[in-house]
């Protein structure tokens, strides 16, 4: 049987990381109620979001047919989610700050000298 990544989503941890093994890839998009494998995931459970995060999902603030993001999927869900959902995010920004800060260059800059505007004068 092949799955989307909506089905696996659903069916959590094991099938998430068996779908990153195959190749499979989690995208923004959207099924038809609106719902994006990230919203399905948030309410699946810590494992589960440990799983989409390390297979390369990310979470959006996208909502669905009905308003609902993947924030308040994660406060409805499965024991831990709203935490894991709250680490995953705070993780996701952290790196995403880290990717800009690297520049469109690749290199990362120059680190900045140290500041001795409050550094003791010679005794």
């Amino acid at each position: 049987m092949i799955m989307n990544q909506f089905d696996v989503a659903i069916h959590g941890a094991g099938a998430i990381k068996a779908f990153a093994y195959a190749g499979g890839k989690f995208t923004n998009e959207q099924n038809e109620l609106g719902c994006t494998a990230a919203m399905f995931v948030a309410f699946n459970g810590a494992d589960a979001i440990e799983a989409f995060v390390k297979a390369g999902g990310k979470f959006t603030d996208q909502k669905d047919n009905a308003g609902k993001t993947a924030a308040m999927y994660a406060a409805m869900g499965a024991r831990g989610s709203k935490r894991a959902y709250d680490d995953a995010v705070a993780a996701q920004k952290e790196a995403e700050a880290a990717q800009q800060e690297v520049g469109v260059t690749g290199e990362r800059p120059a680190p900045k000298a140290p500041d001795k505007s409050n550094a003791p004068g010679p005794a």
